[in-house]
């Protein structure tokens, strides 16, 4: 349990304070990134306690709703424990009482909606993770944080391969990014662009490095801070939660 909690330090408040502190822009903007940041692991949350597709959907959708209508985190106070364990606290007593309540009340008339959150990916993602992981809501929540910052980070960097032209050659190498290869892998692939072995693992050390920067930049801008020392704590963070995550990934 220590391991999980460790993994949303006390530091990620500082993307609350600009919340709290900053302009009307500068903290609809940082609440924006919270969200983007959590809906995924949330939704995990809500499919692993039972709740229906349907049901995970709604109960996602409102949740954040009021997270980004409401100031719900605006009055937070950083003494009371790490921001992770605020949302869960938080998204438990939703589901206990006001979700519950709205969804009687609410029944064919529709919920509010958040228009960028994917559920079809959602659903997928969480099928391809093997469904309920059987261990405490703080680690799940840890486990696919970790996987979604690291889709994120992906996603930006196929982006700008793409940009480039680099579409089709990105996606021989995209498969090692995250996952280390099987022995040969490397040279079966390097046939395919019609490098060398060599080469190909010169290019793919290059896009690595590339990836890591990405990453890099997607925890400095969850985090609201671009500290270095903490980028480096978060970055070690995740991927020793990472490595106890399932082995399958989705593209973001």
């Amino acid at each position: 349990m220590e391991a999980a909690s460790t993994l949303f330090p006390a530091t990620r408040w500082t993307l609350l304070r600009r919340l709290r502190e900053g302009s009307a822009e500068e903290s609809g903007a940082a609440l924006e990134i919270l969200c983007r940041a959590y809906w995924y692991p949330i939704y995990a949350i809500g499919r692993s306690l039972g709740l229906s597709k349907a049901d995970a959907e709604d109960a996602t959708q409102d949740f954040f709703f009021k997270l980004l209508r409401k100031d719900y985190l605006r009055h937070a106070d950083e003494k009371l424990g790490r921001l992770r364990s605020l949302l869960l606290k938080a998204f438990d007593n939703h589901l206990a009482s006001e979700w519950r309540r709205e969804k009687r009340l609410k029944r064919g008339g529709g919920l509010e909606r958040v228009p960028w959150m994917d559920f079809l990916e959602a659903e997928e993602r969480y099928l391809q993770t093997g469904g309920p992981c059987g261990c405490d809501m703080e680690a799940l929540f840890a486990r696919e944080w970790a996987r979604s910052l690291l889709d994120r980070a992906l996603s930006s960097l196929r982006a700008a391969q793409e940009k480039k032209g680099n579409k089709d050659e990105f996606a021989i190498y995209e498969p090692f990014l995250v996952q280390e290869g099987a022995e040969g892998d490397t040279e079966r692939a390097a046939v395919m662009p019609g490098k060398s072995g060599e080469a190909f693992r010169v290019t793919l050390f290059r896009l690595r490095r590339q990836f890591r920067d990405h990453v890099e930049q997607e925890i400095a801008l969850t985090l609201g801070s671009d500290d270095p020392s903490l980028i480096r704590e978060e970055m070690a963070e995740l991927m020793r939660s990472f490595s106890q995550a399932p082995t399958s990934t989705g593209k973001p």
